[in-house]
């Protein structure tokens, strides 16, 4: 059996799906053109973008921005999206696995297809790893990562860092200085 789909290009009109589904509100440019807003069509995602299994994510595109649609239901419908870099030929491994390589506390060297990340518009980085190992780079190069064994690690480059919980917290400031509120200080020898 041969199944074939035609891919429409759309926008996305609105990306505040009322059923927090992941949908997107959009129109198929030339076609939907004059259809009014409240007419138009939501579609969810392709199930194939990370919607398997156990690993899922909540990403739609925003709006304004382009997708590849395809009517599944013959009569124009019920609509899926396919979106992501990859569609527009601009996917590059490397805007995710050297950030996350670059990162000094990781006991082991990254081998394809880890990193598994996501690229976010502000160029941050979101990346986790077969072996247990996440963590977020910021577009600044200050990162958080967490090791498999539960290990945490913060580079908070010249930014200050606060830890804190019910009874206390610690600030360590831009300039270095350290604040200890509702707490006592100990060294060990």
């Amino acid at each position: 059996m041969k199944i074939s789909i035609e891919l429409m290009k759309a926008q996305v009109i609105d990306d505040s799906d009322p059923n927090k589904t992941s949908r997107i509100k959009i129109k198929i440019l030339p076609e939907f053109k004059d259809i009014p807003t409240s007419d138009l069509p939501w579609a969810s995602p392709h199930a194939g973008l990370g919607m398997l299994g156990t690993e899922f994510s909540h990403n739609p595109p925003v709006k304004n921005s382009f997708v590849w649609v395809y009517d599944i239901d013959g009569f124009y419908q019920e609509f899926r999206y396919i979106s992501g870099q990859w569609i527009e030929g601009l996917f590059d491994y490397t805007k995710g696995s050297t950030p996350a390589g670059n990162i000094s506390e990781k006991t082991s060297s990254f081998t394809y297809p880890d990193p598994r990340f996501f690229l976010l518009p502000d160029g941050s980085v979101l990346f986790y790893s077969s072996n247990g190992d996440k963590g977020i780079i910021n577009s600044d190069g200050s990162y958080m990562f967490q090791k498999a064994s539960g290990a945490h690690y913060l580079n908070a480059k010249a930014n200050e860092v606060k830890v804190y919980n019910n009874s206390g917290s610690i600030l360590l400031a831009s300039n270095g200085q350290v604040n200890i509120n509702n707490g006592n200080f100990t060294v060990d020898p």
